[in-house]
């Protein structure tokens, strides 16, 4: 096994939205982080800071590039109500049973096929909507393939491959957090 920092390479993050306003907002903040700008940390060699990449155009990424995949969908945000409570009235019961489990899917599906053999996918909502979190991960392993692709990548402390964060109960915004691991494929 290789030690962390020995001779190691650093990766490339991508980070995707068809937002541009996102993109400059995940810019701006990996800037006050330091991981851009050079203003990184003096005892960090330079061959360890990830190269950061975004992009509004998903098919410029390529399949199975990624070794790791967090799917920050958008949702109903049902879980961040009491810091947003307008937005409650913005939303419909149409909204938030099929238009968002829709796209989430399709989001989840289209990303599934970033991760490499052996990486990983996490899928990740601020709702805490059953339809949103249970439904979607439900309907993504239902799909024919799933089973000769991913394993479920559980949580020990749960004993599940997904976990609801609830504001009655953690006592913070509402989340939720499913996780598979892509099997390697045999040659």
């Amino acid at each position: 096994r290789q030690r962390a920092g020995e001779n190691s390479q650093a990766g490339t993050i991508i980070a995707h939205d068809i937002v541009g306003n996102r993109l400059k907002q995940i810019e701006g903040s990996l800037a006050r982080t330091g991981l851009r700008g050079g203003e990184l940390h003096d005892d960090i060699p330079s061959n360890h800071i990830p190269k950061i990449r975004t992009t509004s155009d998903a098919t410029s990424i390529g399949r199975e590039v990624a070794d790791a995949v967090l799917v920050d969908a958008p949702c109903s945000s049902l879980g961040v109500l009491r810091r947003r409570p307008g937005h409650r009235w913005a939303l419909t019961e149409d909204m938030v049973t099929r238009e968002f489990p829709s796209l989430q899917l399709d989001i989840l599906t289209r990303a599934s096929q970033l991760v490499k053999p052996g990486g990983k996918l996490v899928y990740a909502t601020c709702s805490v909507s059953q339809f949103e979190n249970e439904g979607v991960v439900d309907m993504f392993e239902s799909r024919e393939d799933f089973g000769g692709e991913w394993l479920a990548w559980e949580f020990e402390d749960v004993g599940s491959h997904f976990r609801s964060i609830l504001p009655h109960v953690d006592g913070c915004d509402g989340f939720f957090i499913a996780r598979w691991k892509r099997r390697n494929r045999i040659r």
